[in-house]
């Protein structure tokens, strides 16, 4: 089994174009990130960055502490 749940299996066929056109103008393997864009990209991006600066320097930061880093970050922004 490949683990993939039914919904993006469902969508592949509606998005058929939209990958293709993804998919050709792809530039630096950036495909699956332009798929996958949210409302809220700004704040996964600093989110991330965070977490990313965290684990540079040896800390662990678990699930709740960066849910509540990602709620301080969408207040300010």
């Amino acid at each position: 089994m490949l683990n993939v749940g039914k919904t993006p299996v469902y969508d592949i066929p509606k998005k058929k174009t939209e990958i293709f056109m993804l998919w050709e103008n792809c530039v630096d393997g950036k495909i699956k990130r332009e798929l996958k864009k949210t409302a809220n990209e700004d704040v996964n991006e600093m989110v991330w960055e965070w977490f990313f600066s965290v684990r540079v320097k040896n800390h662990h930061g678990s699930g709740p502490m960066v849910q509540g880093y990602a709620e301080t970050f969408a207040q300010i922004w």
